[in-house]
């Protein structure tokens, strides 16, 4: 991935049992960025230790929404760009474990 002619270097997590583990790091330009599942339904971006937004995906009608955490002076043209591609690219929110672990045993109850 490049943003504004600068190579961002991407690191995903393995994406196993916790939200914790479907991160992605990114860095690009000198600058730190982390994008992080919140909850089951939406992620964070956190630029140099600091939330920039919260997006959020709809699966069933499409929809995308972000909400920003802070004002508009305090962003960078990078952070909609690089949030709004990993948004895409590895979508908004992950369910935790205990959620995983119920869901799993609701599948294999008979109807």
């Amino acid at each position: 991935m490049t943003v504004d002619g600068s190579i961002a270097e991407l690191r995903p997590g393995k994406g196993k049992w916790t939200r914790r583990s479907y991160r992605v790091d990114v860095s690009v330009a000198g600058t730190k960025y982390r994008f992080k599942p919140n909850s089951i339904a939406t992620s964070q971006l956190i630029r140099a230790g600091k939330k920039i937004f919260e997006p959020s995906m709809d699966d069933e009608h499409g929809d995308f929404l972000v909400q920003w955490l802070v004002s508009r002076a305090d962003t960078e043209p990078a952070d909609a760009a690089i949030g709004y591609a990993l948004a895409v690219a590895f979508r908004t929110g992950a369910a935790n474990l205990v959620s995983a672990l119920i869901n799993g045993a609701e599948m294999t109850l008979p109807d």
